[in-house]
């Protein structure tokens, strides 16, 4: 499992001067690779369900395989857009993971929280149970 995260701050927007960009507003952005040796199918409508239970599904594309989707958290509702890349990998089934979120003065780490209770929901599927071909 590889996780990326990172909060950052706008540099520009429109051409403008960080001056001229709302003061305080900023994203975070997360990573997450997984690996489960499983058929692609599979992993798909759990990673479907496991975004439906934590947030909601928006658009499927089977040809390309990605899963897109909005995860909410808190009171308001600052959660995180994700995007779930799924594909065929050594026999097994790669699932990149992306999330991003735009944050308030006051927030922080959205996109991370809002992966981390997907890959609890992920966890939690008993067709993926066991299979995950990283970890310890």
């Amino acid at each position: 499992m590889t996780l990326d995260a990172g909060t950052d701050i706008f540099h520009s927007c429109n051409g403008q001067k960080p001056s001229q960009v709302m003061a305080g507003i900023r994203e975070s952005q997360a990573t997450l690779t997984l690996e489960y040796q499983a058929e692609p199918a599979v992993v798909a409508a759990a990673c479907q369900d496991a975004l439906n239970k934590v947030g909601r599904v928006r658009a499927v594309e089977r040809q390309t395989g990605v899963i897109a989707g909005k995860i909410e958290d808190g009171w308001f509702h600052n959660g995180a857009d994700v995007t779930m890349q799924i594909r065929p990998k050594n026999g097994g089934t790669e699932v990149l993971i992306q999330g991003t979120s735009g944050e308030a003065v006051l927030g922080g780490g959205s996109a991370q929280k809002s992966l981390a209770k997907l890959i609890d929901a992920l966890a939690s599927d008993s067709r993926l149970s066991g299979r995950s071909s990283l970890g310890w």
